[in-house]
């Protein structure tokens, strides 16, 4: 079928249809990016943590491939059927902010995975930090590095961390499962937890 084009303002009309055609790929693949962006090491979500279990009581367990499922793109591991099935009703509920990348890092515009053993879950929802310095920060300015944090998950030029007031510089270690800061009170209706996350098979 030949369509007739008469005068400038078809052409125009045309043309915007051709590149509205030609960038919608690009504008979908973009946004679907930022929703489905997952930091997994070996393609494992959360270094293989249960997601649903930072929301218990004994704080977060390491998930086994006997209970995994594929969301986004990665795997996620479980430690009980029953923890699998929670987190298939409702992923959104559990899974880590910014797809487990570390919040400060992605305030400061950048895009660093966070350890798993270093999270902070507050209004119910679980963030990540890829140091201690960074889960300090996180925890002393929450709502600054989350506006940051929001703003810049797309990606953004670098910028300072005193933007964001962090200080100091202490490594995490990432060969052993540290504590990280846990639930908040409100969360939790209590202090932060002092008991160490454990592993399966302990």
């Amino acid at each position: 079928m030949t369509v007739a084009l008469n005068g400038r303002g078809a052409w125009t009309r045309a043309l915007s249809l051709v590149l509205a055609a030609l960038l919608a790929p690009v504008l979908a693949w973009t946004t679907a990016r930022a929703d489905d962006a997952i930091f997994a090491p070996q393609g494992v979500a959360l270094s293989g943590y249960d997601a649903v279990s930072y929301f218990e009581r004994g704080g977060p367990t390491e998930g086994s491939p006997d209970h995994a499922l594929r969301w986004r793109g990665v795997l996620w591991y479980f430690a009980t059927d029953a923890a699998l099935d929670r987190f298939e009703m409702d992923p959104d509920d559990f899974a880590p902010q910014f797809g487990g990348y570390c919040a400060v890092s992605l305030a400061d515009g950048k895009t660093e995975g966070g350890v798993p053993t270093l999270f902070l879950i507050r209004d119910g929802k679980l963030y990540l930090a890829r140091d201690a310095a960074d889960l300090t920060a996180l925890r002393e300015r929450f709502a600054k590095v989350v506006a940051a944090a929001e703003e810049n998950w797309m990606g953004a030029p670098q910028k300072p961390k005193a933007e964001v007031g962090i200080t100091g510089s202490q490594a995490a270690t990432h060969s052993a499962p540290t504590l990280g800061w846990g639930m908040d009170s409100a969360d939790w209706g209590a202090d932060d937890p002092v008991a160490e996350p454990t592993t399966s098979g302990q």
